[in-house]
């Protein structure tokens, strides 16, 4: 497959409106992304302008039916978002003194033509010239504290091109609507900030109805959960606004605003809103029913029929399926078995190919010689009727599953996996040696017609039982070698299988209870109850049920709640979640390892990660190391933009990839080269896009969701990187992760676990808000990161940094093996010494010029000696960021 770029924005309405997504793929993916370069400050400190122009876009797009846009007066909004801040940019913002020039200077209509043909906007809106003057009033607009000439200029109206009482009505509100959104920066609405933004939002979008002749006006409602659980945390968020839009209509609840903790949703005045525990007990339901048609979705790719027979991959297990689901998917393939004449005839051949060399062999039994004689003389040896196979089939299938999964349960009772399923079935064992010269894929075909006449059905019900009686002999017999009684069972390295499924795992009480204690409703209607209830987590009753000394081992290992905690095993939880975080973690749970209490919610949010992406052992020091993207806004994330980012991964997949290979290397040394960032981003930023690659059916890259929960308000993006040495592969992770950090526009954690450990939209350093929290940062990157909170600024100067690195490591690498050894070398000596480092350079020059052949050694090494000497300068050892 040809390598594919993901940046490139994709977005796709529920209705037939293609502006934004002309937009999208037009504006925001190409030039636009020069504004990436400029950084806001003062309140809206550290956001980008492009993101501030997405979030503005995006939010229009949330209002365009309920103003019942047409397409020109979309495009034309589209546009004056894009310009409305254009005395920002430098081209026309600045005068030849540095000082800054007004908004009226910069905003004339020839620098907003001159922009609009530098952004190249003509494939999204070709008529823009002739809408030039619509473009101008609507930019001019959102200033509200300086109100511009050509808001009351009825000569400058007479030249606009779309109709004036709209102009001047709903379409000048909206833009001052779009404007104000992006101030809200937070989600706690009792904030007096928070609370004035949100009056001043709903106060332009219902004078902006009221013009339009529309009959309600809207007010704020919306909802906050007290804790952020990653992957479950979006999901119970994606089912909130469900069922809300379901019970008061999607065109009228219209979701707007997205914070990492809850959403704002507007509401006509007119409907009164309630919240009650049935309400609560529907949306718990909701998240229980979303979850099982998950699991169910992905556990059918797990059960396949493959040339040795229908197999059950072990991810069909961790998925927490019931034996039952997973059996049924079993007998669905066995049934649906088709044997066609060609089919028939290779395994006829074969079969006989078996026999007739079994009987060259010396040691031959005459028992034996006799019945396969027999055999052979028959004009076809395998059954001509389709059930008869098929009960063939499924004993093969039960033999893998119990070969597969239940290895440790029959090594313990000294039985194999083909004789426990022929004994099931009441297979004579004299017939046991006639079976084995048949090759094990077509074995079970053979001994077909010797399995009793009972439906598949029957023969489910009887594999079923036998698992729980094999499990039962396997605890007996654990129970015998530790010299145990029965019920003081050790726990043991086998899996214990569970046919009570998704019964064991969705605990509606449980979810019901979490709910209660974390979900806050809030209505900013001033008649409506305060309490909507607003309900208020005690802090204190929890802390006294999590220190009470009666109940040391009650309270879930994993986040720490009284909610009813069960028994688990390590390996019921995803792979990735290592010993610090599962056994160790807290004290709950048995005192015999390895079983820990986990409460129901943290099974769904286990069941939830293993369920979205590749797990991949890390932990056991395997050849991948995973870490996880956690995405937070500056302001706040749209529901459009969350959309267009899950769609854009959808449309790049094209097939079963599971990765996207991130080439940070040669975006870093591109950058290197062009010396100044501002030239770099601003002439490179096409090839820049074209270095994110598609690798199919690979793990290593960020890692493709498979569910729209991973895109949601705290977007989760897994990122593995092929690497053992755990130095090496927080370097690859953190080198990636500065450059997405500009691609996404948002700010980013970066951690080893699929959960947030905190909001970073509430996290700054000193003034500045934190863009990038990198966690479990190894001691010997203390130069390159000395705070694991960097700002904007910061990683600007991250990037250079890593930039520089990458250039070192291209003039002393021997070959593509050593570049990344060569980074973190370097690195680990500068955090030691600044002259650790030089030195380490000294030893690299000597390595390289030993392998070079031809010419004076010393020659060469002043040579290179000379080319490294400005990146180092660059590099400053013994300096830190700052």
């Amino acid at each position: 497959m040809d390598d594919v770029s993901i940046f490139g924005f994709t977005y796709e309405s529920d209705d037939a409106s293609r502006v934004l997504g002309l937009y999208m793929q037009h504006i925001a993916s190409k030039k636009l992304c020069a504004y990436k370069s400029f950084i806001h400050t003062g309140g809206k400190m550290g956001e980008s302008l492009w993101s501030h122009v997405i979030n503005l876009v995006t939010i229009v797009e949330k209002l365009r039916r309920l103003f019942e846009l047409t397409e020109r007066e979309m495009s034309c909004l589209c546009l004056a978002i894009t310009l409305h801040d254009i005395n920002k940019l430098s081209a026309y913002g600045k005068q030849s003194n540095g000082r800054a020039v007004s908004y009226a200077n910069a905003a004339v209509l020839e620098h907003v033509r001159s922009e609009l043909l530098a952004l190249q906007v003509e494939p999204f809106f070709p008529e823009w010239e002739q809408y030039l003057f619509d473009i101008k009033y609507l930019m001019d607009a959102h200033q509200e504290q300086s109100p511009q000439q050509s808001q009351h200029d009825d000569a400058f109206l007479d030249r606009c091109l779309l109709d004036h009482d709209r102009l001047e009505g709903p379409l000048r509100y909206l833009m001052k609507v779009a404007d104000v959104s992006d101030n809200a920066h937070s989600g706690d609405h009792l904030l007096t900030h928070e609370k004035h933004i949100r009056d001043k939002f709903a106060f332009h979008l219902n004078a902006g109805l009221y013009a339009s002749g529309h009959p309600d006006h809207y007010r704020f409602i919306g909802y906050r959960l007290a804790e952020l659980r990653g992957l479950l945390t979006n999901c119970i968020h994606n089912q909130m606004v469900a069922y809300l839009q379901e019970l008061y209509g999607k065109d009228v609840c219209i979701d707007v605003l997205y914070y990492p903790e809850g959403v704002d949703l507007l509401l006509p005045i007119t409907f009164p809103f309630t919240w009650t525990a049935e309400h609560r007990a529907v949306l718990a339901q909701r998240v229980e029913q979303k979850i099982a048609s998950m699991q169910l979705k992905q556990i059918s790719q797990f059960v396949k029929a493959r040339p040795h027979g229908i197999s059950v991959d072990t991810a069909a297990l961790e998925s927490g399926a019931s034996l039952e689901k997973i059996f049924s998917l079993m007998y669905g393939i066995a049934e649906g078995k088709i044997y066609r004449l060609e089919w028939r005839e290779q395994r006829e051949a074969l079969v006989r190919s078996d026999l007739e060399l079994a009987l060259t062999r010396p040691d031959l039994s005459p028992f034996l010689q006799e019945r396969i004689t027999d055999a052979l003389r028959k004009p076809h040896i395998l059954s001509l009727e389709d059930d008869v196979l098929k009960r063939g089939e499924f004993l093969l299938a039960y033999r893998n599953f119990l070969k597969d999964h239940q290895s440790a349960q029959l090594r313990a009772i000294k039985q194999d996996a083909w004789d426990r399923a022929l004994r099931l079935f009441a297979v004579p064992v004299e017939l046991d040696p006639l079976y084995v010269v048949i090759d094990p894929y077509r074995r079970a075909y053979f001994l077909a017609d010797d399995l009793p006449q009972m439906s598949l059905d029957e023969m489910e019900t009887e594999m079923l039982a036998d698992l729980h009686a094999l499990e039962e002999q396997f605890q007996d017999v654990m129970t015998v070698r530790q010299g145990k009684k029965a019920q003081q069972k050790q726990p043991h390295a086998a899996q214990s299988l569970s046919t009570k499924g998704e019964e064991s795992v969705f605990t509606s009480s449980s979810l019901r209870d979490y709910l209660e204690r974390n979900l806050r409703i809030w209505d900013s209607d001033p008649d409506a109850v305060r309490a909507v209830p607003l309900q208020v987590n005690s802090f204190r009753d929890n802390l006294r049920r999590y220190v009470d000394a009666k109940r040391p081992d009650a309270q879930c290992c994993y986040c720490g709640s009284s909610l009813r905690a069960e028994e688990w095993m390590a390996m019921q939880v995803p792979a990735n979640i290592g010993v610090q975080s599962f056994s160790n973690r807290l004290e709950g749970g048995s005192s015999r390892e390895p079983k820990r209490n986990v409460c129901a919610v943290c099974r769904m949010q286990f069941l939830l990660e293993k369920l979205s992406w590749q797990s991949h052992k890390d932990k056991h020091g395997k050849e991948y190391l995973t870490f996880y993207l956690h995405l937070f806004p500056y302001a706040h994330f749209t529901q459009p933009l969350l959309l267009s980012w899950w769609q854009s991964v959808q449309h790049l997949k094209q097939g079963n990839e599971t990765a996207l290979l991130i080439n940070s290397r040669d975006y870093l040394l591109q950058w290197y080269d062009h010396k100044a960032y501002f030239a770099a981003w601003q002439q490179s930023y096409q090839q820049f896009q074209e270095e994110i690659k598609v690798l199919p059916r690979s793990v290593e890259g960020l890692g493709t969701p498979l569910y729209s929960e991973l895109l949601s308000n705290t977007p989760v993006l897994p990122l593995t990187v092929k690497e053992t040495h755990y130095g090496r592969g927080f370097l690859s992770a953190l080198a990636k992760t500065a450059v997405l950090t500009r691609w996404f526009g948002c700010r980013i954690i970066l951690s080893r676990l699929p959960t947030p450990l905190l909001n970073l939209a509430d996290q700054y350093h000193g003034q500045e808000p934190v863009a990038l929290l990198a966690e479990t940062i190894p001691q010997s990157m203390s130069w390159l990161l000395p705070s694991n909170a960097l700002t904007q600024h910061e990683v600007h100067r991250l990037c250079e940094r890593l930039a520089a690195l990458h250039a070192l490591a291209r003039l002393l690498a021997t070959d593509d093996q050593q570049f990344d050894v060569i980074i973190s070398t370097f690195v680990a000596a500068a955090s030691r010494d600044p002259l650790s480092a030089y030195h380490e350079v000294d030893r690299m020059i000597e390595q390289k010029v030993a392998q070079r052949r031809g010419g004076k050694p010393e020659y060469q090494a002043i040579q290179l000696a000379r080319l490294i000497e400005p990146v180092l300068e660059s590099l400053h050892p013994g300096e830190e960021i700052a």
